[in-house]
């Protein structure tokens, strides 16, 4: 199989063998493969007009399959490899959205309508306006300030509201992490589905919701005053959480 082929790196015959299949287009075109499919289907597929899918560049191909590699790990991308194999609604979705589509399809674990329902979140966000991709500050305008900060509320049937304060890091400490235009921040959808704005600055991370800062779910990391436990610990020995987000894909705003 031509999946295969593409885990394994053989990456000449992995073109030759799904050179027509949705998987690739998909992943040469970056997520314009959608529209070769459509028009194809339009046209028919055995009609005169047919849409030319572009020559395909082997290095390009490489570079992506390597990138996904890096981001899942050798194991998650040969679960993604199973998936697209399995079921073509998979390799439509991947034709669809590229290499964010894949990256939405292992974290759903290939189930495909909630790996779709993540990806059109993440496209009705963008669609919002230039505002959507820009951090919102406090709700007078200004900086965020400790009394600012606010449990997120629940989300969903059975969501629970955010905890600010579970793993110990100060609200001093989560409007300082905040505001620094020094901080990393992620937007896109965690591992539940939800909207996420994802802050993270030298080891700790605060995820608020999608659009408000003084909303938070959880803060975590090397500033943490407690560990997994609940047992004090003392400020600045955490264990230093991960910069980039887990979950669905993510946009970086800085």
């Amino acid at each position: 199989m031509g999946g295969t082929s593409l885990y394994q790196g053989r990456y000449e015959q992995a073109a030759r063998e799904l050179a027509p299949a949705a998987l690739l287009v998909g992943l040469y075109a970056g997520g314009k493969g959608g529209r070769f499919l459509s028009e194809s289907k339009a046209a028919g597929w055995g009609g005169v007009r047919r849409p030319q899918v572009p020559a395909l560049d082997v290095a390009g191909l490489k570079a992506v399959v390597e990138r996904l590699g890096e981001r899942l790990g050798g194991s998650a991308l040969r679960d993604l490899t199973r998936y697209l194999q399995a079921q073509r609604e998979a390799g439509l979705l991947v034709a669809e959205w590229g290499e964010a589509g894949a990256v939405a399809l292992h974290e759903a674990r290939g189930d495909v309508p909630r790996a779709r329902q993540v990806m059109l979140a993440v496209a009705n966000s963008q669609r919002s306006g230039p505002s959507s991709t820009q951090v919102r500050a406090a709700p007078d305008g200004g900086k965020v300030s400790a009394k600012d900060i606010k449990g997120a509320r629940p989300y969903g049937a059975d969501g629970r509201p955010g905890h600010p304060d579970a793993h110990g890091v100060s609200r001093q400490d989560q409007a300082d992490i905040i505001n620094d235009p020094k901080t990393t921040v992620h937007r896109g959808i965690n591992a539940n589905g939800r909207p996420v704005d994802h802050y993270h600055r030298d080891g700790t991370t605060v995820i608020t919701e999608q659009g408000d800062p003084t909303r938070v779910i959880t803060a975590f990391g090397k500033l943490a005053t407690k560990d997994n436990k609940g047992r004090p610990i003392q400020r600045g020995t955490g264990k230093p959480a991960n910069p980039v987000p887990s979950g669905g894909p993510h946009e970086k705003l800085r």
